[in-house]
């Protein structure tokens, strides 16, 4: 009597209405099952099967390169370390473990999935008492590499410390759970897909530390990491991780451990800084024809509330202050269709000097004030003897400039000369106007940066 096993499955994930059927064509074993149907060695989870007559049958399909092992029950005292021994080395050909249950020790270190179609843990579940390692693994080929909805529930660690997950089709990790009761580890591990990158809904759940470590994510491949669960965010730490193509709202960065990631834009060491660190959805919502609207841009402020609690919570005030600028950025962004006074302020504080973040910004637009209005007062001419005997020609420039900057200080310059010096009184409406524009100007570039100084000694 045939097994009465049988499974449907998503063979391709992202396609709901593709369907694989599977029938398994081994014979049923003669003992029941608790559910009262008859299974074969691979699919029944009787307590006390032949552990060795299942590794003899499962090694004989490997071997003939028979790797559909769907809905397979791996029992305790299995061993995949042993398989490997074998064979030297353990080598699938789209691997199909979707829904298999790993009561064993799930070692598949070293090993390689290659896939033409997909190479398939869909829905598995590994419940040992030791370890899931999948360390120094390589995913490749130009199928999906797909760990959807896979549990782990083990009281080990689940390794994939130096995997590399190649395939191009992509690699999803939508909807995984790792309940396991020692630590999870993604330590220099690779993933560069061009399909990309899937997280989305990930509970790390486990009792142990939770590694992300190395850059992990190349720069050309979008990774989606968004509704991710962290039940112990003390226990997670990022470290080195490359992030500048992330997409990270709804999950909760700010009781996460980070160390060195790297952002999108990150800010080069110029006097000005017109640049500063972002989030990569940041990017998305402000690129030409993709402005979101206020509920997009309130997502991306609380990530960047997130992040700024967390670095000035270890003391980083200068990648605090970006996210800082981030935040008022989604803010002003927030107000494109409403509150037209409130954008216009946001807009100048942001140019001038980054919300408060460059003071050395707003220092070089004093001085833009101070010579420009040197220029505008030499042009509306200017009442006194001259400065320089030769150069005729600087004379009115450097007179306006004393006049310009004796506006700025407040009459304090007439008191460096004994002549004082004075607009034409010809144009008297130009003047006032010139200097009431100066006045204002110089007060609030000058109040600014005050503010911005007082932000970073507050920050020290």
């Amino acid at each position: 009597m045939m097994c009465d096993y049988e499974a449907e499955y998503s063979a391709i994930i992202f396609a709901e209405d593709k369907i694989a059927e599977y029938k398994c064509p081994h014979r049923s074993l003669k003992k029941v099952d608790k559910d009262g149907k008859s299974y074969c060695i691979f699919h029944s989870k009787i307590e006390d099967k032949d552990v060795e007559k299942f590794y003899k049958e499962f090694k004989e399909l490997y071997n003939k390169g028979e790797h559909n092992f769907t809905g397979f029950v791996f029992p305790k005292d299995f061993s995949f370390k042993r398989l490997r021994d074998e064979t030297e080395g353990l080598g699938f050909s789209n691997a199909i473990f979707t829904e298999a249950l790993f009561i064993c020790d799930a070692y598949f270190a070293g090993a390689t999935f290659s896939s033409d179609n997909m190479t398939s843990f869909y829905g598995a579940k590994f419940v040992g008492d030791g370890n899931a390692n999948f360390m120094d693994t390589d995913f490749s080929g130009k199928g999906l590499t797909n760990f959807r909805n896979v549990q782990f529930s083990n009281k080990g660690s689940v390794n994939f410390a130096l995997t590399q997950f190649n395939s191009e089709g992509g690699t999803n990790f939508n909807g995984i759970q790792f309940y396991n009761k020692r630590g999870t580890y993604f330590i220099q591990t690779l993933f560069s897909s061009k399909g990309g990158i899937y997280f989305k809904k990930a509970d790390f759940s486990s009792e142990g530390e939770v590694i992300f470590k190395g850059k992990l994510f190349s720069e050309e491949t979008e990774v989606d990491f968004r509704d991710v669960t962290f039940e112990t965010p003390g226990n997670v730490t990022f470290d080195g991780v490359n992030l500048s193509k992330c997409r990270l709202i709804g999950t909760d960065l700010e009781h996460i451990n980070i160390k060195e990631v790297f952002w999108k834009n990150k800010k080069k060491d110029s006097c000005w800084r017109w640049g500063r660190m972002k989030v990569y959805e940041e990017t998305l919502q402000t690129a030409i024809f993709k402005c979101g609207g206020e509920r997009n841009h309130y997502e991306v402020y609380q990530l960047y509330n997130q992040l700024l609690l967390n670095y000035e919570r270890t003391y980083r005030h200068h990648e605090a202050g970006d996210f800082y600028a981030g935040q008022m950025d989604m803010r002003r962004r927030g107000n494109l269709d409403r509150k037209i006074f409130s954008l216009i302020i946001l807009t100048l504080y942001k140019g001038v000097s980054e919300y408060g973040e460059r003071p050395v910004r707003v220092l070089g637009w004093l001085l833009f004030t101070l010579l420009a209005f040197g220029l505008i007062y030499a042009w509306i001419g200017i009442e006194g003897p001259p400065i320089f005997e030769s150069f005729h020609y600087l004379n009115e420039y450097v007179k306006g400039l004393i006049v310009s900057l004796d506006i700025m200080t407040i009459g304090k310059v007439k008191e460096i000369f004994r002549t004082a010096y004075t607009l034409n009184s010809k144009d008297g409406l130009c003047a006032s106007l010139a200097k009431l524009g100066h006045v204002i100007s110089s007060a609030s570039l000058l109040t600014l940066f005050l503010l911005s100084v007082r932000r970073r000694f507050r920050k020290v």
